[in-house]
């Protein structure tokens, strides 16, 4: 079919219209249609949009006006707003699709606003179009039932082009004679994943054998030697693929000897996805299967930056589940990190703690799927948790509340990295008005004490012994953390016990109560010590045997503390004489 490509410009003046060009319907459809169709591009908002129409009509607002004058009709223009489908699947192939989409962003929209053209002659309507109010461009046509003329309006995203047809023509054979011939001139940027759904599409009107005459004619297109780039091959491959899909008898692998030129991840993925289902290939066709696969491990490993974060983590998970299987040969070998991390987690399901701590420190977001996958129930995941966690790159409640979860065997690397997270200053005091300060360090130590309470003797004689300095540095942690790592760790009473359990009473009356780290308070005073004594209590309940005594000798202890307290006037006079020295 041979097109003539007009302007909008001219558009008008293609057709000469006689004074009484319209005295009867049958004069005005004769004189509306045209012989052949007219292709217009038309500019708008700095798009372009491709009008091929059977028919002499306006295809801007703007133009109506003139044409109206041109052709001795009356003019109304009218507005109204029109309700957006439910999630934009009304738009299908209706031209709101590439002009409304382009300049607004359709799903967000609950309507948008058209406005109406109606011509008539001598008060007896006509015809009426529509137009996108924001753009001014042709979105449908309507005739008057008398005329016997209908309209039918299609478009297409991949072209950017607008049908406007008459109604009888509904084969839609020059719709996708238009998309073929397109195909090869199509820039690599275009939504190529549109080919296949819209050939389809329009092939399947009227023509009950469609499915083998395009599957003929895309097969033929792949076979005959045009210089097809990747993403155009990959689209009809797609074409394919779909009609193979749904016709019975027929096996897509056919398509792997003309998809040689493909290597990106997202069009072997394709590729891939539409031959899998095959119960058997030849050794040719495996071979390309193969490549394929190994063209996508070539991009995780060489070219990792390429992806987005979910991109990522989708197409390695993709890749294993789906076209690891299909491989016969060997998989290709990656030592890059970090895909190189990912080829062992997935077909060794084994990680070392560096490689896990290189994860966070140099792929923090792109591997966070990946790590959240894993548990502390593997040694070298823990290791790296614990480790991380003493840099504050890793929450060290988080890895205690996993601790306490998965209950992992406690090694005495992990009892040091405890004890050594047990020792650390990581959160501040937290302050708030009418609120007593708190300090989450405490609840930390007292789930740590937890976690080691049940570790061997023989590793807490080595944890106590490679933590002694800590032990006897006056100047650093606070005596009570000191005390209850003594009790617990050294299984001995400090010498200052008993003072620090009378100067500041546990914060429960029972301190047999004080029988898990849930237990314990972590209020702190204006200096930033503990408030109470519950984490001395806490390990004294954890080593019972050195507990019994200490809870036995408090109570004297206690009453001989309280007795030696001054009284309320003798703290007065005390006060006042400090106040009098000062004059």
């Amino acid at each position: 079919m041979k097109l003539r490509f007009l302007t909008l410009v001219s558009f008008g003046l293609s057709l000469v219209y006689a004074a009484n060009a319209f005295a009867s319907s049958d004069a005005f459809i004769d004189d509306f249609r045209l012989i052949e169709p007219s292709v217009s591009e038309v500019a708008s908002h700095n798009n372009s949009i491709v009008y091929e129409t059977d028919f002499n009509i306006p295809l801007q607002l703007s133009d109506a006006e003139l044409y109206a004058k041109q052709h001795g009709l009356a003019l109304a223009i009218t507005s109204f707003e029109k309700k957006r489908g439910g999630g934009g699947s009304g738009c299908a192939h209706s031209p709101v699709c590439i002009i409304v989409l382009p300049f607004v962003l359709f799903h967000a929209m609950s309507s948008y606003t058209i406005d109406v053209a109606t011509f008539s002659k001598d008060d007896v309507f006509l015809f009426s179009t529509e137009y996108d109010q924001r753009s001014g461009l042709l979105l449908d046509v309507t005739f008057d039932e008398s005329l016997n003329a209908s309209v039918s309006i299609e478009s297409s995203q991949l072209i950017n082009r607008v049908f406007v047809q008459s109604a009888s023509r509904d084969d839609n054979a020059n719709i996708v004679e238009a998309l073929y011939t397109a195909l090869p001139t199509l820039p690599d940027d275009s939504p190529f994943h549109l080919f296949a759904s819209e050939v389809a599409y329009f092939a399947q009107w009227q023509n009950p054998d469609w499915k083998s005459e395009q599957l003929e004619r895309a097969n033929a297109a792949l076979k005959n030697g045009k210089n097809y780039s990747e993403n155009q091959t990959t689209a009809l491959v797609s074409l394919v693929c779909q009609v193979v899909d749904s016709k019975s008898g027929e096996s897509p692998s056919a398509v792997l000897s003309s998809t040689s030129a493909i290597q990106s991840t997202e069009n072997s993925q394709s590729v891939l996805d539409c031959v899998k289902d095959d119960e058997a290939y030849t050794v040719e066709q495996q071979a390309e299967i193969d490549r394929l696969a190994n063209s996508q491990l070539s991009a995780f490993c060489h070219d990792a930056d390429s992806f987005d974060v979910t991109d990522w983590h989708e197409s390695i998970e993709r890749f294993y589940r789906d076209y690891s299987p299909m491989m016969q040969s060997a998989a290709m070998r990656c030592s890059v990190p970090p895909f190189n991390i990912y080829q062992r987690w997935y077909e060794d399901q084994k990680v070392s703690q560096a490689d896990y701590e290189y994860l966070v420190k140099e792929h923090v977001k792109k591997s966070r799927t990946l790590r959240d996958s894993m548990t502390v129930a593997d040694p070298n995941v823990l290791a790296a948790r614990l480790n991380l966690a003493t840099e504050s790159r890793y929450a060290a409640a988080h890895i205690l509340n996993e601790i306490e979860k998965h209950q992992p065997t406690i090694s005495e690397q992990t009892a040091r990295q405890l004890t050594h997270l047990y020792w650390l200053d990581l959160y501040s005091v937290n302050s708030f008005p009418f609120l007593p300060d708190t300090d989450r360090d405490i609840e930390k130590q007292a789930r740590i004490l937890q976690l080691l309470s049940s570790a061997p003797s023989e590793m807490k004689r080595h944890i106590s012994s490679e933590f002694s300095a800590h032990l006897d540095d006056e100047a650093l942690f606070d005596p009570y953390a000191k005390a209850a790592f003594r009790v617990l760790f050294s299984n001995e009473k400090p010498d200052d016990l008993m003072r620090l359990l009378v100067e500041k009473a546990p914060s429960v009356e029972d301190v047999s109560l004080m029988q898990s780290q849930y237990q314990v308070s972590t209020n702190v005073d204006d200096s930033g010590e503990p408030e109470h004594s519950d984490l001395i209590w806490l390990a004294l309940y954890l080593n019972p045997a050195l507990g019994h005594s200490v809870v036995d000798s408090y109570p004297e202890a206690l009453a001989e503390h309280n007795a030696n307290k001054p009284d309320w006037i003798d703290s007065g006079r005390s006060l006042l004489n400090q106040v009098e020295g000062l004059f």
